[in-house]
């Protein structure tokens, strides 16, 4: 069970992200995206990796 949520948790947030990175590129005038875009994704990429992890029980004692 706590398998499944982890899984359907991930996968939402994976969409989230390709949404958010889809619309990076659909802006009507291009413009370069600042490190700071490309920060804030890999942090809550990270986050979702550790909640998973720690969900699963891999950082369980």
């Amino acid at each position: 069970m706590p398998h499944e949520i982890a899984t359907e948790v991930i996968g939402n947030i994976i969409e989230a992200a390709v949404e958010v990175v889809s619309g990076l590129g659909s802006e009507p005038k291009p413009r370069r995206r600042s490190w700071q875009s490309y920060l804030s994704i890999a942090v809550l990429v990270i986050a979702a990796l550790l909640l998973a992890a720690w969900w699963l029980g891999l950082f369980a004692g």
